[in-house]
Order: C-alpha cells, then sequence, then structure tokens
C-alpha cells in the first residue's frame, strides 16, 4: 500500500509504503530535500481500523533517535480511501 499526505503550506510532503514487512518513507522540504528511510515492520496491535506498527532495521535517512525501534499509530478511513499516520492526512496513491 501507497500513502502520501497533501503538501502543507511550507509545501512538504511524506510518502509512506508498507509491503511484505517492509516500509518506505520519503519526505520532501520544499522539493528540493528528499530524505529517504527503508527498514521492516510489524503489527503489534490491531482493532478494526486502527493499527499500531513497529519499525526497525533502518536504512537511509535518520527516521529516529539513534536508529531505535519506533512505534506508529495508523487509522485507515475506508469510506475516504484516506489514513492518519501519527495524525497526519494520508490519501492511498497506489496498491
Amino acid at each position: 500500500m501507497q500513502m502520501r499526505s497533501h503538501a502543507d503550506a511550507d509545501n512538504e510532503f511524506y510518502r509512506w509504503g508498507f509491503s511484505n514487512g517492509m516500509f518506505t518513507r520519503e519526505q520532501e522540504i520544499d522539493r528540493g530535500s528528499p530524505l529517504y528511510t527503508t527498514g521492516r515492520f510489524r503489527l503489534l496491535e490491531s482493532d478494526g481500523d486502527l493499527f499500531i506498527l513497529e519499525l526497525f532495521d533502518f536504512s537511509g535517512d535518520r527516521i529516529s533517535y539513534e536508529d531505535n525501534p519506533m512505534t506508529i499509530k495508523i487509522e485507515i478511513d475506508r469510506a475516504n480511501d484516506t489514513a492518519r499516520i501519527t495524525n497526519t492526512l494520508f490519501i492511498r496513491v497506489g496498491p
């Protein structure tokens, strides 16, 4: 699944991808300073359309302090084909 946030007032966007236990995270600031991280994830909790994932084994740009595992919360809104990932609204852009 590929999810992309809308650009905000500072022209910043994020893109997350999750597939087969692997994730990608891309962050662009001013469309000229991309940060790119890959790693693994595992599902810690799920309750309907609410998921808590643990991210670990990072490569690329730093995503957490000292690259320690971290958790993120994902809330799916199937009716609008959107999700909130750690309180940022994302739209689905691919399978």
